[in-house]
Order: structure tokens, then sequence, then C-alpha cells
């Protein structure tokens, strides 16, 4: 195999290694999503059971992984089916959190 050969191979290899790792950066904020609308739910029981601290935390955590989300967003770049998966989670934990009373600018 001649130099040109190999440098084309290695940059098909580093093309589908970045493609990958976009895939589960994407896959990664998704569980990220879920888990801060499960905090969210978390919270919102605590708060119902007269659990204050326990609703603080969870919704501190909650809140965690929204902003994680945001600040993560703009480095992955997602399928288009992980991208309407991505906003419609974004939107439910944004519903959730200013159910609990949480301002998100």
């Amino acid at each position: 195999m001649d130099k040109f050969q190999k440098a084309r191979q290695l940059q098909v290899e580093s093309k589908d290694t970045a493609t990958k790792t976009s895939g589960s950066s994407a896959e990664f904020l998704l569980q990220e999503l879920a888990t801060g609308v499960t905090l969210a739910e978390l919270a919102h029981f605590s708060e119902k059971r007269g659990h204050p601290e326990d609703a603080g935390r969870q919704k501190a955590a909650a809140i965690q992984a929204y902003k994680t989300v945001l600040k993560s967003l703009p480095e992955v770049a997602p399928t288009s089916i992980q991208e309407r998966q991505l906003e419609a989670d974004m939107a439910q934990l944004k519903s959730r959190l200013t159910a609990l009373g949480v301002s998100l600018a």
C-alpha cells in the first residue's frame, strides 16, 4: 500500500470514528435529558409528600442536567431523528422545571 492509499484509508477511518463519537454524544445527551425529566418528576412528588430538602436536591440535579445538555448541544451533530428527540425531550424537561417554579432563560 503506498502512502497515498494509506493516508486515504486513515482519512476514512477518522471520519467513521468521528461519526460514531458524535452519535454517542447525542445518545449521552438523550440519556441526560431522560435522567433530568425523572429527577424533575421526583422533585414534584417529594414536594407533594412534604420533603422539601429531597425536592431541592432533585430539582437542582434536574436543572444541572438541563444546563449540561444546553451547553453540550453545539458540539454534537445528531442525526435528524436524534435532533427531533433532543428537541422534544428538552421541551419536556423545561416544562417540568417551569412547573416546579424554575425560571430558565
